[in-house]
């Protein structure tokens, strides 16, 4: 653009006085984070040890403050200048690591830090000196005045807000800084100060060994803290178990050079240095977790250690740390990158950014939490470049690779619910057993006793009482196996009624909105009828219309009688036939959806079918292929021919019944996955990845299976084949 004298104009950027609020208590989220954005600074200034003092903060006086001193390399008033002092500076930017020995990969790279002071107080003293100064640099910065001059409109810009800076004979040390830290936001109670000793723990990876140091002390004279060293806890000695989740490099031979000529003749072997990324099984025929391996993920090689605590040893946990399980946390070339949150007991505003209790991660009944499991992640800038820390600290910026991270660590999680199945399970078995030895064992005693008081009458009054205590402890022990036989039968019921649910919500959904249509066309035919009737000339069109309102009306109710059937409180097995069943199914439960979505239906049941009589769960073969329609449903939902068939036939002693259709179909290699808890291809559709989950829940319990066969439309589509023994028939 150009002025009226031909030359150029332009416009710069300028910041409101306000920007340090934005920066400043209104980006970092919380106390915890503040301390540790500064602490990161330190590390990245090659300290060796750091300490926090809290001085008089458990009220807010003028004496209150908080110092945060280190050993590093200080800061030179031309530091202040060009870096402390300049918004988002690019100087770890240029350079990626500290300067030697330390060699320490730069963990504070936005340059908005040093705004978390002004979460803590409004007052920052700066003391700073490098190795062979003789003078100390003595930097105020007072954000009371930055306020005071943003509420009375002195100053506008927030560049135009001067700092005072002076130097001082005295001598800090060596080499280092101190930010000392007044006019105090809040207060600090015990409770928070040991809150932030726990965080400040968890900054290193347990993992990473630091060579030069990192130590941390802290000091708390209100509070019995003189200068106590804050140490990493052995986090995982009192897990039921822990695991590992590694990566591997592996050389891989892609081809051969050859060089020919007169003289020479040479064979160089040509080979590609790979990566293999470990993931997490669990064994449930050995009981063991096993890795297998996979090629370089998109979000780059992780190593995890998991520790999965049951409930005696959780105890032992709070017992010993006197705090909760604090789930997974990331680590960064051996620093923490994820929220240092304060304590949330609120589910809504827990920063969960894995999403482990917001999912509400289940394998049935058997939740794991953040509160049973403790996980380090350990990536690095150079390996995992796309997972960024989003500027508030409390997640990673959203990309496709940061939701390939996080889905593959919860993919590890699901093996630990396995596990922990397989050992609710087990127990279970195990009380059982024992109650049944025990009441053996009483009765064998009490049998015994009868036998000596029988051969020798003079013994009946010295053994009377204990002859009836004997009874009366196989008496307990018998009502105590019944009363655990049925609480786990209750808990079966409850679970099967559970998955009923979870079954029903899909189905839900849809008729919901298939209802809503055909209300519409109801109405808008009994809008007619109110409009014209009377009339001898519309006598036709009257029956045409009340017949087709009856018949909506009915397809109606049989739709809500199916929904209302989920809510029986005892699922048991009944006689049906299948022919019938699978009819009222498709044509009857769901014809509303199916003519609302112009789903192409079809139904095909041999002769063998037709005559099959079944007694068994009827409402657990409704759930899977309830679930299994609604995945069609869902699949299909761009399609412009929309085609779904069922077959039903018996093969040697079993009954099977193929579901298949032309949607999106199944990724080559996912066939056995989309049986895992939380796998969906229909996200957008609103699929929670739970249908087909349930679907082989069911079928175990039955004694059957389901799986995934060639698609009967492929390239298009999926078919999928439910297989149930029959009993033998004469």
């Amino acid at each position: 653009m150009e002025s009226n004298n031909g030359e150029e104009q332009k416009l710069y950027w300028q910041f409101d006085v306000s920007t340090f609020k934005l920066l400043g208590r209104e980006l970092i989220t919380d106390r915890i984070t503040a301390v540790y954005e500064l602490v990161k600074n330190c590390y990245d200034a090659n300290a060796t040890r750091v300490t926090l003092e809290f001085i008089k903060v458990q009220t807010r006086t003028n004496k209150s403050k908080i110092i945060i001193r280190d050993d590093g390399l200080g800061m030179s008033l031309d530091d202040i200048k060009r870096k402390w002092l300049v918004v988002s500076t690019n100087s770890k930017r240029g350079k990626t690591h500290s300067p030697a020995p330390f060699n320490r990969r730069y963990i504070g790279e936005k340059g908005v830090g040093r705004f978390a002071v002004d979460k803590l107080g409004g007052h920052l003293h700066i003391r700073t000196k490098q190795k062979g100064d003789p003078k100390t640099l003595n930097v105020i910065i007072n954000w009371g005045e930055y306020e005071r001059q943003m509420k009375t409109g002195q100053t506008s810009l927030f560049t135009s807000v001067g700092n005072e800076y002076y130097y001082d004979k005295s001598i800090l040390s060596e080499q280092g800084t101190e930010l000392i830290i007044r006019n105090l936001h809040e207060t600090w109670g015990l409770d928070r100060i040991q809150r932030l000793e726990k965080q400040i723990t968890r900054i290193i990876s347990p993992t990473h060994q630091l060579t030069p140091p990192f130590e941390i002390f802290l000091q708390a004279d209100e509070y019995g803290y003189e200068n106590a060293p804050v140490l990493p806890e052995p986090l995982g000695e009192l897990a039921t178990i822990g695991v590992t989740v590694p990566y591997i490099f592996v050389w891989q031979q892609l081809k051969t050079l050859r060089f020919q000529n007169s003289s020479v003749d040479l064979n160089i072997p040509f080979k590609q240095k790979l990566i293999k990324q470990g993931t997490l099984k669990f064994d449930e025929k050995t009981a063991e977790f096993r890795l297998e391996w996979l090629d370089e993920q998109p979000f780059g090689p992780v190593l995890m250690k998991l520790y999965f605590f049951d409930k005696p040893a959780i105890d032992k946990f709070k017992a010993k740390y006197l705090e909760r399980i604090d789930g997974v946390k990331v680590y960064r070339d051996g620093i923490i990158c994820t929220p240092f949150a304060e304590a949330e007991a609120n589910l809504e505003k827990k920063r969960d950014i894995l999403g482990i209790d917001k999912r509400r991660y289940n394998d049935a009944f058997n939740k794991i939490s953040t509160a049973e499991v403790i996980g380090m992640v350990d990536i690095s800038k150079d390996k995992n470049p796309l997972i960024i820390d989003s500027t508030n600290r409390q997640d990673f910026i959203e990309n496709e690779e940061v939701k390939a991270f996080k889905d593959f660590i919860i993919k590890q999680l699901d093996e630990l619910v396995k596990y922990k199945f397989f050992r609710r399970t087990q127990e279970t078995v195990r009380v059982q057993n024992n109650l049944r030895r025990a009441t053996a064992e009483v009765k064998e005693i009490a049998a015994e006793i009868r036998k000596i008081t029988r051969n020798n009458p003079e013994l009946q009054s010295s053994f009377s009482e204990v002859q009836k205590l004997a009874d009366r402890v196989a008496q307990v022990v018998a009502e105590g196996i019944k009363e655990q036989e049925t609480a786990e039968k209750e808990f079966q019921r409850k679970e099967d009624i559970y998955l009923s649910l979870m079954s029903l919500q899909d189905y839900a959904t849809n008729m919901a909105h298939s209802i809503r249509l055909i209300l519409g066309k109801v109405k808008h035919s009994a809008e007619f009828f109110k409009n014209r009737y009377p009339n001898p000339l519309y006598e036709q069109e009257f029956k045409r219309i009340a017949n087709d309102i009856y018949n909506e009306m009915e397809r109606m109710s049989k739709a809500v009688d199916f929904m209302l059937s989920y809510a029986e409180t005892t699922l048991h097995s009944v006689e049906f036939n299948v022919d019938k069943f699978l009819k009222e199914l498709f044509f009857e439960a769901y014809s509303i959806t199916f003519e609302v979505e112009n789903i192409n239906l079809e139904v095909e049941t041999t002769k063998e079918v037709k005559n099959l009589t079944l007694n068994t769960n009827r409402k657990f073969i409704e759930d899977v292929l309830e679930n299994l329609i609604s995945n069609s449903v869902k699949a299909m939902h761009t399609n412009a021919n929309k085609r779904l068939k069922c077959e039903a036939y018996i093969d040697d002693n079993s009954l099977y019944i193929l579901l298949s259709d032309n949607g999106i179909g199944i990724r080559k290699g996912d066939e056995h996955k989309v049986f895992d808890i939380y796998y969906t291809t229909t996200a957008e559709q609103g699929g929670a990845g739970l249908g087909l989950f349930v679907a082989k829940t069911r079928m175990q319990a039955l004694g059957g299976k389901i799986e995934v066969q060639p698609s009967i439309y492929s390239p298009l589509g999926a078919t999928f084949k439910v297989s149930l023994p029959l009993k033998k028939r004469h």
